[in-house]
């Protein structure tokens, strides 16, 4: 008989996918009004004509610092049953979006309008694969229980 993951692992995981959400909303949020790194992208490329560079540095900026809040929720969920690391990872994960885009879901024909252009494809991209890297770093690291499974 296989086993299987516990009910509270999934509890667990789906805690640490919307605390994820929380934390990055507030800390992006208060990273982008303190911060001016945004602003000189925009300021010496945007305005220059390189607005593919100027939103390819925002959206590589975005992605390790989501990376760097990921990490230590990827850390959480690797240590709870090694065996469904990745299951639990994939719930994490529909929370977490589900946390940051619930008014898409309430709307789904919002969706076609958000991820219709690349400026909202993007930032879904970089959310969706924060977490998921972020383990993969772990786990290619050996540290903790993120090297099973």
């Amino acid at each position: 008989m296989r086993a299987r993951p516990q009910t509270s692992s999934f509890v667990l995981a789906a805690l640490y996918g919307a605390l994820f959400s929380f934390i990055l909303g507030t800390v992006r949020g208060y990273y982008a009004a303190n911060h001016l790194f945004n602003q000189w992208l925009i300021d010496s490329l945007l305005k220059n004509g390189y607005a593919v560079a100027c939103y390819g540095a925002i959206y590589t900026h975005d992605l390790l610092l989501n990376m760097i809040i990921a990490l230590p929720f990827a850390y959480l969920i690797g240590r709870l049953q090694p065996r469904y690391n990745w299951l639990l990872l994939a719930a994490a994960l529909m929370v977490a979006v589900s946390v940051v885009y619930w008014p898409v879901l309430i709307r789904p024909r919002s969706a076609l309008f958000v991820l219709s252009d690349w400026t909202g494809f993007v930032p879904f991209a970089v959310l969706v694969s924060s977490l998921p890297i972020g383990f993969s770093v772990l786990k290619m690291s050996n540290r903790g229980s993120a090297d099973a499974g």
